[in-house]
């Protein structure tokens, strides 16, 4: 969520990710070794737990188009109406937003998902659609929208679990410092607040560039 990764379980698999790039040499060849497996392994299982990997180590490193492409293969895979495979769409959305290719994320949020079942999946969908309304703002007017509905979001119960993502959306695009400090009170050990107080970073995604919005 937010590009960023933060939480036990992340920290958990990027130790086994980090263990496993060691034994393989280094990022070049376990990412090659990832890239055989998606494409050539004999069971559609070893095929998607390669893609759950290769797709977030992608998106770090920059390569939006090519995450996206693997996190929605990864999602048939996986089955688009079941939980495992709508959160690899959100992926996939998530990259198409970060190099601006706004009609796939729009196309995959107004299609994929609709009768999603679970409470954090149509959140971070709702959050990622309200992401795509600021990305084609072309002025601070045009902000006026997107920044009400976050605002009113920040109160909606089925919103709580992308909350800190909210207020740092809010703080970015705003620059009011309020929300940094609710951010950093209400939610002190979360990644977002960690970005808020500089002890963290977001990933250089592009996504923050097409969003911002200079003076008129």
């Amino acid at each position: 969520m937010f590009m960023l990764c933060g939480g036990t379980f992340f920290a958990r698999q990027q130790t086994k990710v980090a263990e496993s790039m060691s034994a393989a040499g280094g990022l070049q060849p376990y990412m090659e070794s990832l890239e055989k497996n998606f494409k050539s392994a004999s069971s559609s299982e070893q095929r998607l737990a390669a893609a759950e990997i290769l797709a977030p180590l992608k998106e770090q490193i920059g390569l939006y188009a090519e995450a996206a492409a693997i996190y929605s293969s990864a999602a048939s895979l996986a089955g688009v109406q079941q939980i495992r495979g709508q959160k690899l769409l959100l992926g996939s959305v998530r990259c198409a937003l970060s190099y601006g290719d706004v009609s796939s994320a729009d196309f995959l949020l107004s299609t994929a998902f609709t009768s999603a079942a679970d409470t954090h999946i149509k959140a971070t969908a709702k959050l990622y659609a309200l992401w795509s309304w600021i990305i084609k703002a072309q002025n601070k007017k045009e902000l006026e929208g997107p920044v009400s509905v976050l605002k009113t979001y920040l109160d909606a119960p089925d919103m709580i679990s992308v909350k800190p993502a909210l207020f740092l959306t809010l703080f970015h695009i705003t620059e009011e410092k309020m929300w940094a400090e609710r951010l950093q009170k209400e939610f002190p050990d979360s990644p977002e607040a960690a970005v808020c107080a500089g002890n963290a970073r977001l990933l250089p995604a592009p996504f923050w560039f097409f969003s911002k919005i200079k003076n008129d």
